[in-house]
């Protein structure tokens, strides 16, 4: 028996391990492309249901950091999986 209490249509929803908890207050990591690093975003959570939670406030878009996030501090430089980093010859 399955019972439903709420549905949120079309809600952004983020991995619970990706939340990072700080002074009672919840943030994810998003990344930004452009500088490569990490910014720091303060979220408002609505529905969490197993594994993932919903982003009810600020809007967001882009790649969220799953892995690490724990370790990071807004604005650290960070690379992406499968990137190379230096010059080449």
């Amino acid at each position: 028996m399955n019972i439903e209490f709420d549905r949120h249509e079309n809600a952004t929803v983020v991995p619970v391990d990706s939340l990072v908890k700080s002074n009672d207050r919840w943030s994810i990591f998003l990344v930004d492309e452009v500088q490569m690093q990490a910014k720091r975003v303060l979220v408002k959570l609505g529905i969490v249901n197993g594994n993932v939670a919903e982003i009810a406030d600020p809007s967001i878009s882009g790649f969220v950091v799953t892995v690490g996030q724990h370790l990071l501090e807004d604005g650290a430089a960070i690379s992406l999986p499968g990137e190379t980093t230096g010059s080449s010859s």
